[in-house]
C-alpha cells in the first residue's frame, strides 16, 4: 500500500487557453503516482456564443479517457464561474450566491482516492471547445504524492 510523502500543490494561469493537462511530473511531484485532494477552476467565457462544459478527464500514457467527470451544468458566454471539484461534496448546477464578479459557482464531486499514475495525465477543459483559444482558465489543486 502507498502511503503519502509529501503534498504539492500546482497552478496554471495561463490566459487565452480553456484546456489544461497536468502529469506529476508538470505537477512537481517527480516520478510518483499522485493522488488528487481538490481543483478549483474559474473560466472566464468570452461573448463567442456557446455553453461551455467544464470536464475533468484522467488518461492513460496513450491519451485514451480512463475516467471523466463533468460539471452538472453548461456556463455561457460573458460570464465567470468558480468550479469547485473535491471528492465528498454534492453535486451542484449552478448556484448564483457567488463573490462579486462572478456570475456563477458549481461543485463537482470525484471518487476519494482518485489515483491518477506516473505517466498519466489530469485534464480539465471546456470539452465543447468553445472558444478554447480565448477563454480564460485559471486551475489550481493540490495532490497527495504516494510512495512508490
Amino acid at each position: 500500500m502507498s502511503r503519502i510523502i509529501k503534498y504539492a500543490s500546482f497552478k496554471d494561469s495561463t490566459a487565452n487557453d480553456s484546456d489544461k493537462s497536468f502529469t506529476s511530473l508538470s505537477i512537481g511531484a517527480g516520478n510518483f503516482d499522485i493522488q488528487l485532494l481538490y481543483l478549483f477552476v474559474e473560466l472566464t467565457s468570452t461573448a463567442t456564443a456557446g455553453n461551455r462544459l467544464m470536464t475533468l478527464e484522467v488518461q492513460d500514457a496513450d491519451s485514451s479517457v480512463i475516467y471523466e467527470d463533468h460539471a452538472g451544468s453548461y456556463q455561457a458566454a460573458s460570464n465567470v464561474y468558480h468550479y469547485s471539484f473535491a471528492p465528498g461534496i454534492y453535486r451542484e448546477t449552478v448556484s448564483t450566491v457567488a463573490e462579486a464578479g462572478v456570475d456563477g459557482t458549481i461543485e463537482v464531486p470525484f471518487p476519494a482516492g482518485l489515483i491518477i499514475p506516473k505517466g498519466y495525465t489530469l485534464r480539465v477543459s471546456d470539452i465543447e471547445a468553445v472558444d478554447a483559444a480565448a477563454d480564460d482558465m485559471i486551475v489550481s489543486g493540490m495532490v497527495a504524492v504516494l510512495s512508490k
